[in-house]
C-alpha cells in the first residue's frame, strides 16, 4: 500500500504517525518495499486505486507491470 509519501513499510519514518497506516505496513507489506507506487508497482500483478485522487496511475507504470495485470481504479486513468 503506498500513500502520498510512498510505500507503507515498518521502517518508515514520515508520514507514519497514524496507528492504522503502522497496522497496514505490517500486514501488507513484509518485504519492507520502498520508495514511490511507480516504484512499488514494478513486477506487480494488481493495482487497486482507491485514493479518489485522479491521474495517478500512468501508461509507464502499467507497462512496468507483470504480463496481464489486474486494474481496479476507482480513480480516472490517465489517456
Amino acid at each position: 500500500m503506498t500513500d502520498k509519501r510512498g510505500a507503507l513499510h515498518q521502517d518508515r519514518k514520515q508520514g507514519m504517525d497514524n496507528p492504522f497506516k503502522e497496522e497496514i505496513a505490517k500486514r501488507t507489506n513484509p518485504e519492507k518495499l520502498s520508495g514511490t507506487l511507480a516504484d512499488v508497482l514494478k513486477s506487480s500483478d494488481v493495482f487497486i486505486g482507491v485514493s479518489g485522487k485522479g491521474d495517478i496511475l500512468t501508461e509507464q507504470m502499467v507497462k512496468s507491470m507483470n504480463q496481464d495485470p489486474i486494474i481496479f481504479a476507482q480513480s480516472k486513468l490517465v489517456n
